[in-house]
């Protein structure tokens, strides 16, 4: 879901700061000595979450550890800032004075419990950290929002209802209340986030006024409790619009930007079919369009179904989880606030005029990897097609005995031939008369493609 205000996170910060209250997190962390193999500490991931954990190796004050639990790709070199000393846990079975590290049960704004641990104290108030979350929810809470585990809440409420279900099933019958009245499973309506912020969300579960709520679009691990004045019901439009049954038909591309040694341009592509089902990806090529059965025999696990209720759409791979997503309409539509585009075959005798191409790099460790391709297509029905990379170090070190900046590895290849297509597929002749084929389609245009995907790969039209 979407973060705190900048803003309400600096007043949070400046008021905790001034407090003369006792840090547990600080005080903890005071009582780290010296870095030992085998040592069990308290370790802060990247999310700012706190993991017991194990410590493999030493270098100076760092330590290589391993979180329990986990998997060793997650091992990794901490900081002494990002240590404190394991304590064992302080579980009272009732609660009175506030004590720094106890841990107990805590009910955020919108009425929901949650296993919370006690980082400060300041009279009858407790600034609790939410176990499992990130430091970002702490927050300062008074004595009838915190209960000792399991037990009763203030005001003789369980805690049975209010702690988040597990594996709950997703109701087969929906409805679109434009009043709400006692809470029902299956129902649609507007909820509000623990930030404030109110989606369409879907009722899974309920308990007295409360309900267990599912935000559309959103994946399962924010499911939450809401209480009463955290929900609304929808206007009729909304009702209508929302409960409204629609299919999708053809082949869409959703294009998002995403980080790896830089920003690239990605591409997730879907065969939608008017029956309902999908396919996962690049249809293979020489594939009709009414050939989605022999596409199941062939390829099961990227097939699927969807439903498109509204603006929820949920989709399902090979019979597995439902993938919850949002879809607005338009000219391809919108999915997940990344733009849909459609994607065309071409028709056999197609010809292009222009360039394009993708480039990939990556930096790790004083190495920077690079590689790109392009292709050029004319329309007498030649191309070329360049493909290039390289290794090179970035650090004063240098690698292998290599100056900063120097290559220490790096190819280059041209391609030159005839094309032509057929069927979903772009087929080359080589000069030396050699013939391949690969999938190929295109973004928005047949004629003047934005973008083309060839094999998998997208490639931006350069020229």
């Amino acid at each position: 879901m979407t973060t705190k205000t900048a803003f309400s996170r600096l007043l949070a910060a400046v008021t905790i700061a001034c407090s003369t209250a006792l840090s547990l997190e600080t005080t903890r962390a005071a009582e780290v000595g010296p870095p030992k193999v085998g040592e069990i500490l308290e370790v802060k991931d990247t999310g700012g979450i706190w993991y017991k954990s194990t410590v493999l190796k030493i270098d100076g004050d760092k330590r290589f550890i391993h979180y329990e639990g986990w998997s060793d790709n997650w091992n990794e070199w901490v900081t002494p800032d990002r240590v404190r000393v394991f304590a064992p846990p302080n579980i009272p079975t009732t609660l009175g004075v506030p004590v720094v590290g106890e841990m107990l049960d805590a009910k955020d704004k919108n009425g929901g419990w949650y296993k919370a641990t006690v980082l400060k104290v300041e009279g009858d108030k407790r600034f609790i950290h939410y176990d499992g979350y990130s430091d970002s929810w702490d927050e300062w809470l008074g004595a009838d929002h915190v209960k000792a585990r399991g037990s009763a809440a203030p005001g003789g409420v369980g805690t049975g209802a209010t702690a988040a279900p597990k594996n709950v099933e997703r109701p087969k019958k929906l409805t679109y209340p434009t009043t709400l009245g006692t809470p029902t499973i299956g129902e649609v309506l507007h909820a509000r986030d623990r930030q404030g912020q109110w989606y369409l969300a879907t009722v899974l579960q309920a308990d007295g006024d409360k309900r267990f709520v599912h935000f559309q679009g959103w994946a399962d691990s924010n499911n939450e409790w809401v209480a009463a004045d955290a929900v609304k019901p929808l206007t009729a439009p909304e009702a209508a619009a929302a409960s409204t049954r629609r299919k999708l038909d053809g082949w869409f591309a959703k294009t998002e930007i995403v980080f790896f040694g830089g920003a690239h341009m990605k591409s997730t592509h879907y065969w939608f079919r008017p029956d309902g089902n999908v396919y996962f990806g690049t249809p293979p090529a020489g594939l009709g369009d009414d050939d989605f059965a022999a596409l199941k025999k062939s390829d099961p696990t990227n097939c699927g179904t969807y439903e498109l209720v509204g603006q929820a759409l949920t989709l399902r791979k090979n019979g597995g989880e439902p993938e919850d997503h949002t879809y607005s309409p338009g000219a391809g539509g919108v999915m997940d606030s990344n733009p849909l585009s459609r994607v065309y075959r071409f028709k056999p005798g197609s010809r292009l005029e222009g360039t394009w191409g993708v480039n990939i790099s990556s930096n790790f460790g004083g190495v920077a990897a690079f590689g790109a391709q392009s292709w050029n297509f004319h329309k007498d029905g030649t191309f070329e097609h360049t493909t290039s990379g390289g290794v090179e170090t970035t650090e004063t070190k240098g690698t292998g005995g290599a100056a900063p900046g120097q290559a220490v590895a790096q190819s280059a290849a041209i391609t030159r031939g005839t094309y032509d297509f057929g069927g979903g597929k772009l087929i080359l002749t080589a000069a030396d008369g050699r013939t391949e084929s690969h999938s190929a389609s295109a973004t928005d245009s047949m004629e003047k493609p934005r973008i083309l995907n060839i094999d998998g790969s997208d490639l931006n039209q350069t020229r």
